[in-house]
């Protein structure tokens, strides 16, 4: 490419900006500055010492206008130069920034073909796992120019693999928390639910194992509550004639009796004769 810098042709005289009367006026700053230097505050000059510091101040303010005011005169050349440069640089700045846009857009399409190629890769080799494909997540240097397609496949397939370790893992702790659940012959959704939430099967168990502890003892206690009413009924309770008489509150129950004949397993006969006493139905064996 043809070089450019050998046609820049520059009218340079370098610049002289010299402080005629240094020594001059480095003794004057020293002596005020010596007088001033060693000053100690009291009580007694505070007053005043403020108002020293603030003459101070404008001394140094004037020195440093003036610094600024040949700074500035100085600069303008300079500045002068540097926007002819850059008023000449403007159109290749533009073919610049074309140039990078094409080449920003050309190295996007080219990694979005090839997350489009890992993404068929995964979907491919998952057909064949238990893995999903949409759970295995795309590594960022996947798609570096320097990453080589065997690179990339391994550590693809190690991530589908990984990953149906996990669900294998998953399957097993809902197969026992299931198991245990029907131990306990509780309802296990809810607790399934709570491994879907990230919640370990161990603490998921014991969670079970607390809350049929609960209810449990919700159970008893309302048990031991429903016995105590029932037995404090049925001694303020009084039998005339058929008629059950409550006499604390003059309640009065008609009663009438049946003869059944009633056919069930052990247990659930056991359950119902409990039922009848729990709500204080009299009954006997037949003869």
């Amino acid at each position: 490419m043809q070089e450019i810098s050998n046609n820049v042709t520059v009218d340079y005289q370098v610049g002289k900006l010299e402080l005629k009367n240094s020594e001059l006026l480095r003794n004057a700053v020293s002596e005020v500055a010596d007088k001033y230097k060693d000053l100690i505050i009291t009580d007694d000059t505070v007053k005043e010492d403020k108002k020293t510091k603030t003459e101070l101040n404008g001394l140094l303010k004037q020195l440093e206008d003036k610094r600024k005011e040949y700074k500035k005169q100085y600069q303008i050349p300079l500045k002068d130069f540097e926007n002819s440069i850059k008023d000449i640089e403007a159109p290749l700045n533009d073919a610049i920034n074309n140039l990078k846009l094409q080449l920003n857009d050309y190295d996007e399409r080219l990694v979005k073909q090839k997350e489009e190629q890992i993404r068929s890769f995964i979907e491919e080799v998952c057909k064949e796992h238990k893995a999903d494909a949409k759970d295995i997540i795309i590594n960022p240097k996947w798609l570096n120019k320097s990453t080589s397609k065997k690179t990339w496949q391994d550590e693809a397939i190690q991530a589908i693999k990984l990953q149906d370790a996990e669900i294998s893992r998953f399957e097993i702790d809902v197969a026992n928390v299931k198991a245990f659940a029907e131990q306990l012959n509780v309802n296990p959704d809810s607790y399934v639910y709570q491994l879907n939430m990230g919640v370990s099967s161990i603490e998921v168990v014991q969670r079970m194992q607390k809350d049929v502890e609960r209810a449990k003892k919700r159970q008893e206690a309302l048990d031991a509550e429903t016995k105590a009413m029932n037995e404090a009924k049925k001694a303020r309770t009084k039998v005339i004639d058929n008629k059950r008489i409550d006499t604390a509150t003059g309640e009065v129950e008609k009663l009438e009796t049946f003869t059944l004949t009633v056919t069930g397993k052990n247990e659930d006969l056991i359950n119902l004769a409990k039922y009848m006493q729990e709500h204080n139905i009299d009954f006997k064996s037949a003869e």
